[in-house]
């Protein structure tokens, strides 16, 4: 353990101590380093030899105690009775006399001194004293007495401490080691090497294999704190396998920590406990400030940290370290000691990540810096994504405000940073929120914020009165503060997209209408993504909308305050059918959201994003993501908003033919509240759908005539919202209505752009519905072409399988058996049994692992590349034939067949024999 050398100057002086040559011998070096062990070795090495061993441990219990050290002394070993049976009598007179009267002959304490001689004329004595720093103070002058006399006498002292102690200090042992007689014997921290060294003596060569520098790391080489790392490993078994990683800081390596500083000077472990609370690194400067001492007494304190392995220049050398300080039972004023840190930390200019962990620490410090301190702290704790501690240091500021004011702030920031991680959570400020407004301490931000969490937990009474304060704050602002007309027009268009009643509250309000859309401040993100949406869902939408939704996206970045703007874009998009450019913006956004602590984020993306899949036809997916989207928050803290995700999820299980996992989404408890949102409109929609699925066309219209009733009062029916209209059309022809149904199809049919190609053709395919079998493909071609470009492969699917039933009708097998197997194609691809099992005829397969756009029957086809014999081959296949009728007729073999269709699907870009397009039936050569 690389203690050789000094263990040899030790038994060298033993030597000499039996020439007859004295000396002192003062062993320091911090707690845990080693000298017990060290002072152990030499008393197994003279144990049973000629020479008398004293013995005796210093201890704080006993510092009091006055010659207790000298009494532990001669009770070590067996002493002559002719000198022992003074010592208990010499010890009273000299307690009596005092520690105070000097050492004289005739005093009591030379009498004590006289029989250190006289047991070294008997044979060589030694005085072994470990912990010396802890000896009561009558035991120290009397061996120093005795270490200033030892020149010609056979008596050896060794002595161990935690250093020399001051030159001027009489009972410190700086004055004799520069004497012939003194020797310091300073005991260092062990190398790598040395560590190793233990290892391999605990654990076995193989055992300690790659264990050692990340041990030396830990400990700094204190011998206590590597021997309490291996009693921490799993096991200690010599042989034992042993990783660097597998080194863990357990209870033992805890006890040893604090053995080093509860050993140690009393003032070690205040400067630990002050570097502690600081926070590293600690100057010795502020240590001492901090603690009222001097920097030199603190650097000198921090020294022997150093030595014991605890610190690594100014810091702790792992935070595990300070953390068991810092936890400490006998630490009890660290509440007091962390608000003297923050304070000092304060004037100092620290930063305020630093200043707001002292203050958390401490009891509530009721002043404006600790405050703002705490608040900055959040802010930049929340950019850095650590979540739960913004929110521990805006807890501890509203703790510690005393204005009302800003107390209502600070509480406005804290609800707003758990509806980050748990709306639920955030709920319990509500209430005292809507007070603090109502008395005017809340602002025009935080009242928005306020109206929304009102609204999202279906308090809508609550949430009306909060409008109607707040907009009264946006009135009494001068109409030329263009900030406050944007955060007018952010509150208004907001308040409406999020929950449509909202603006009637507005309205009751006695307020006029929103900014103008022309306004300069639009180009505001925020106010600009919420014009997008309000724009979209209202039907003023026009070419611009889209690129206006995807310029938010592309010019911020998901955080706090972008999450409403860029989820306003994404609907935008969503609603104005726009859905592969959604479904690329919803991937990329969700990747971002899970960088980062944001379930309430990472759970409205999801949302959208089944909402997206299911409108693109992909079922399996927008199930599996609504499912991860409700497992991102607690139904309480889902609220209102909970229907969305359970929505998509009726409707995809609705679509895959599982309408008994659908019922059971359905009985999941909902918010009545929810009915007055968006959410709201999308469950009734999907209940309706699964009505109809169930055969129950009469409750399914209900349903979706309920839509219709909410769209229109809310001024929002867009077909592309919720397509109640054709819902209700085809509940109509299955009710026999076919009159109204058509009436309702060419009602959504007018109010549909062009542009919006998904709900075009939906309607389109909803108004064939109400036609002539005659009159039917033309329209069915049309949307087939338009939900073709939209990128639904479910309503293509739907439309394809309307399609073949309409040639059915007509007489023509041929192209119905067309029609009906891309139908098939598309329907597997979805994973929509019922609709495989209707158009196919059986038992659905399994779907294939097809993946993007298909082309089908209306899409303009160039056969023109296309040779003589590869014709032939496509116009039998597009048929319906099998590669071996095909063989027979053609008379060629079936690999032949096989190859000519293989340069088919090459050259015309499908996927295989479903998406064959009907133009090859006309095909020639080129």
């Amino acid at each position: 353990m690389e203690r050789e050398k000094d263990f040899s100057r030790l038994n060298n002086l033993m030597i000499g101590c039996r020439q007859g040559k004295g000396g002192v011998a003062v062993v320091t070096g911090p707690p845990g380093i080693g000298k017990t062990a060290l002072l152990s070795q030499f008393t197994g090495r003279v144990t049973g030899s000629d020479v008398l061993l004293l013995v005796a441990t210093g201890s704080p219990v006993e510092a009091d105690l006055p010659f207790g050290l000298l009494s532990q002394l001669f009770h070590s070993a067996k002493v002559p009775d002719t000198i022992g049976e003074h010592v208990p009598r010499l010890i009273e007179e000299a307690t009596a006399a005092g520690p105070e009267t000097p050492i004289s002959l005739g005093h009591p304490a030379y009498e004590l001194f006289e029989l250190f001689l006289r047991l070294a004329e008997l044979q060589p004595l030694v005085v072994m004293v470990d912990d010396f720093q802890h000896a009561d103070l009558a035991s120290r002058k009397l061996l120093f007495y005795l270490a200033n006399r030892l020149r010609v006498a056979r008596i050896l002292m060794i002595c161990s401490d935690l250093n020399l102690g001051k030159r001027l200090d009489p009972t410190s042992w700086a004055g004799f080691v520069d004497r012939p007689f003194g020797h310091h014997v300073r005991l260092r921290a062990l190398s790598p090497v040395g560590v190793a060294n233990i290892l391999e003596q605990r654990l076995g060569a193989v055992g300690a294999q790659g264990l050692g520098v990340r041990c030396h790391a830990l400990s700094g080489g204190n011998p206590r704190l590597v021997h309490a790392l291996v009693d921490d490993l799993p096991t200690t078994l010599p042989g034992a396998v042993r990783q660097a990683d597998g080194v863990v800081m357990g209870e033992s390596f805890r006890e040893a920590v604090l053995a080093c500083l509860h050993h140690g000077a009393p003032l070690d472990g205040e400067v630990a406990r002050a570097i502690a609370v600081l926070g590293s690194p600690a100057a010795p400067a502020l240590v001492g400030e901090l603690i009222q001492i001097g920097s030199e007494d603190a650097a000198g304190a921090m020294k022997t940290l150093r030595g014991a392995g605890l610190l690594d220049g100014e810091r702790f050398r792992h935070p595990a370290i300070e953390a068991i300080v810092l936890a400490d039972h006998d630490f009890t004023h660290r509440a007091d000691l962390s608000g003297q840190a923050a304070n000092l930390l304060h004037e100092t200019g620290a930063s305020a990540r630093r200043i707001a962990e002292r203050l958390i620490a401490a009891e509530p410090v009721g002043q404006g810096w600790a405050v703002a301190a705490l608040r900055e702290a959040a802010e930049q704790a929340a950019l850095g994504d650590e979540i739960d501690f913004a929110i521990e240091c805006l807890n501890h500021a509203r703790r510690c405000s005393v204005d009302e004011g800003i107390r209502a702030t600070v509480t406005a920031e804290l609800a707003q940073m758990e509806w980050r991680v748990d709306p639920s959570a955030a709920a319990r400020h509500l209430t005292a929120l809507t007070q603090a407004l109502r008395d005017g301490h809340l602002g025009r931000r935080d009242g928005l914020a306020l109206a929304r969490h009102l609204l999202w937990h279906g308090r809508s009474e609550e949430a009306a009165e909060v409008i109607g304060l707040m907009f009264e704050l946006f009135r009494a602002t001068d109409e030329a503060d263009r900030h406050a007309a944007a955060g007018y027009h952010v509150a208004h268009q907001s308040l409406f997209v999020l929950h449509p009643p909202a603006v009637v509250y507005a309205a009751d309000s006695g307020l006029g209408p929103p900014l103008d859309p022309g306004h300069p401040t639009v180009m505001n993100p925020q106010v600009q993504a919420v014009e997008v949406l309000s724009a979209v869902l209202t039907g003023r939408s026009d070419e611009s909308t889209v690129y206006a939704a995807e310029q938010v996206l592309q010019n911020c970045h998901l955080g706090d305050r972008t999450e409403d703007a860029m989820a306003s874009a994404l609907l935008a998009l969503l609603y104005s059918d726009e859905l592969p450019k959604a479904r690329v913006w919803t991937d990329r956004l969700i990747e971002q959201a899970d960088r980062r602590t944001a379930p309430n984020r990472q759970a409205l993306l999801r949302a959208i994003k089944a909402s997206v899949d299911f409108r693109l036809g992909d079922l399996g997916a927008s199930a599996d993501t609504a499912l991860t989207a409700l497992a991102c928050l607690s139904p309480q803290s889902w609220g209102i908003g909970i229907g969305g995700p359970l929505a998509w999820l009726v409707l995809a299980e609705t679509m895959r033919g599982d309408l008994d996992t659908a019922a059971r989404y359905l009985a999941h408890p909902i918010p009545e509240a929810m009915y007055e949102t968006r959410a709201g409109l999308h469950y009734l929609h999907a209940r309706g759908r699964h009505h109809m699925a169930g055969d129950r066309p009469s409750a399914a219209l209900r349903d979706f005539t309920a839509c219709g009733e909410l769209m229109r009062s809310w001024q929002m029916d867009l077909p592309a919202l919720v397509p109640w209209r054709s819902e209700s059309a085809l509940a109509h022809l299955r009710l026999g209505r076919r009159r109204r149904a058509r009436e309702l199809a060419e009602e959504q049919l007018a109010l549909t752009d062009t542009r919006g190609t998904r709900t075009h053709g939906i309607s389109l395919r909803a108004l064939a519905a109400t036609l002539s079998p005659a009159e039917r493909p033309k329209v069915l071609t049309r949307a087939g072409d338009l939900l073709l470009d939209s990128g639904d492969q479910l309503e293509l699917a739907y439309c394809l399988a309307d399609l073949g039933d309409a040639h059915q009708a007509l007489g023509d097998p041929t192209r119905a058996r067309m029609a009906r197997r891309q139908a098939t194609g598309l329907a597997m691809i979805c994973g929509a049994e019922p609709l495989l099992r209707s158009a196919g005829g059986g038992e659905p397969t399994r779907p294939p692992t097809l993946s993007g756009p298909v082309r089908t029957f209306a899409e303009p086809v160039d056969t023109g590349s296309l040779s003589t014999a590869e014709c032939r081959v496509g116009r039998l296949a597009v048929r319906g034939y099998t590669n071996r009728q095909i063989a027979d007729e053609l008379h060629i073999t079936t690999g032949t067949v096989e190859q000519h269709l293989t340069r088919i699907y090459r050259k015309l870009n499908v996927k295989g024999r479903p998406f064959l397009p009907v133009a090859l039936e006309t095909c020639r050569a080129g």
